[in-house]
């Protein structure tokens, strides 16, 4: 759950080596439903416009490259395969483009360094799952990334359940005793339907190992109660099911199934989020925490970051003076004549380039630590 190189692209990974002389776009856009038809939308125009405005008034020399740069890649552009949200990251290194599979806010930022905080959630939180459907007649089995799903469909799923058992008809010599012998074969044929059925659940869940062992991945279980109990009750994934949907959805589509599921992703995630904040207040009574941006900008420098802990929407101005890098001020002096429009960003990034772990939480979370803390290493 925590961000870490081998869980970032070579490109993120460049967005992290980044210096006082870069120039860096960052673009994150909602869709909102308001991508229009085709290959264009108004919005993500109009955005574009506002950060070439903002080169042009800024970093003029760097516009003419980076507007060319910025225009490529928001050409390339598929929009209807980013139904919740784009990032568009361009400066002299890289030109790249994210899908964020939730609700963001709209930000555009050029500065020395890039907007990370969603990026970094989306990583945080993206550990990929599975959702079973289940019902009598067969087993489908969905990937997901916070709640968009897609259906798998290869040699083993959609598994089909199929009724093997041949009914014999019974023959009658008189009244009682052919009332005995078929209540007799319908006896023997429901015991067969139901191990047959069993048998097919525990296939079901043998061919989950192929999948869910490759990773963390975690699994939810949507089914009428019969069938999900039956399932439960022999499965050895028990560790990775994190929760279960009873009800027939046999006739959800993709979006509707991951709009139905999304809950319980939300409810596991914040329980991490809770988890985490729970082992900063103890490490802070250790006397291991740093709370407030200015604190944590100075541990970090200083080279004592472990865990960095920010909410998601976080963002602050200070003002610095680059003879004493250890410390920064939240209003202007003679002193401190550098403005940081953004120190939150910039300070994930020092955080990073030292090998730091990061969390982004969900705003309001650490409203009790001054929206910003640090677990250190001593």
């Amino acid at each position: 759950m925590y961000i870490t190189s081998p869980r970032l692209t070579h490109e993120e990974m460049d967005m992290l080596q980044t210096n006082e002389n870069d120039t860096c776009i960052s673009i994150i856009l909602p869709s909102h439903n308001n991508w229009t038809a085709g290959s264009k939308s108004i919005n993500l125009d109009r955005s574009i416009q506002k950060a070439i405005d903002q080169l042009n008034l800024s970093y003029p020399d760097s516009k003419e490259e980076l507007e060319g740069k910025l225009k490529h890649l928001a050409n390339n552009v598929i929009l209807e395969q980013y139904p919740l949200g784009l990032g568009l990251f361009v400066s002299e290194k890289i030109e790249y483009c994210v899908q964020f599979p939730f609700i963001v806010e709209e930000k555009i930022s050029i500065s020395n360094h890039f907007e990370l905080k969603d990026l970094l959630y989306k990583v945080n939180y993206s550990n990929p799952y599975y959702v079973l459907l289940l019902d009598e007649k067969q087993a489908c089995l969905y990937t997901g990334e916070f709640n968009i799903i897609h259906k798998v469909q290869d040699a083993n799923f959609p598994l089909i359940y199929t009724e093997d058992f041949e009914y014999e008809k019974a023959s009658r010599t008189n009244s009682y005793s052919g009332r005995a012998t078929i209540s007799s074969f319908e006896k023997d044929k429901s015991a067969v339907q139901k191990s047959r059925y069993l048998s097919f659940l525990k296939s079901v869940d043998d061919l989950l190992d192929i999948y869910i062992s490759k990773n963390d991945s975690q699994v939810i279980i949507c089914g009428v109660k019969s069938v999900t109990a039956s399932f439960l009750n022999h499965s050895k994934h028990d560790d990775k099911i994190i929760g279960v949907q009873h009800g027939n959805y046999s006739h959800l589509n993709e979006f509707e199934l991951g709009l139905l599921v999304s809950p319980l992703l939300l409810a596991t995630q914040e329980e991490k989020m809770l988890e985490e904040i729970s082992d900063l207040e103890e490490k802070k009574g250790e006397g291991l925490a740093e709370e407030g941006i200015s604190d944590v900008w100075a541990a970090i420098t200083d080279g004592r970051g472990y865990i960095l802990l920010v909410e998601r929407d976080y963002d602050v101005k200070v003002y610095y003076d680059k003879s004493y890098p250890l410390e920064i001020q939240m209003t202007p002096s003679k002193q401190s004549p550098g403005i940081l429009e953004n120190a939150v960003d910039k300070v994930i990034e020092m955080h990073l380039n030292k090998k730091g772990k990061v969390l982004i939480l969900n705003n309001g979370m650490l409203a009790g630590h001054k929206q910003i803390a640090l677990i250190t290493r001593y």
